[in-house]
């Protein structure tokens, strides 16, 4: 196998990655503009944000949860 044939995987995984953060950044930033969350309190508790932001959250968290069984 050559290395070319893990480089295009991993490479699709920090794109999809760098996406679901921007995705995450434009929906939390709606958020605030809607009003929708309390700034102080989201600052120190994740809950209080939307459930379209959350779902986003929990997305990014298993990019970084499920890629160390894909590397073994």
């Amino acid at each position: 196998m050559s290395s070319s044939h893990i480089f295009w995987p991993v490479l699709a995984q920090v794109f999809l990655t760098l996406v679901m953060f921007i995705i995450l950044g434009a929906r939390k930033a709606g958020a605030v503009k809607a009003g929708k969350v309390n700034r102080q309190q989201a600052a120190l508790d994740n809950r209080v944000w939307p459930e379209n932001v959350v779902k986003v959250s929990n997305n990014i968290a298993n990019q970084f949860e499920i890629p160390v069984l894909f590397y073994v």
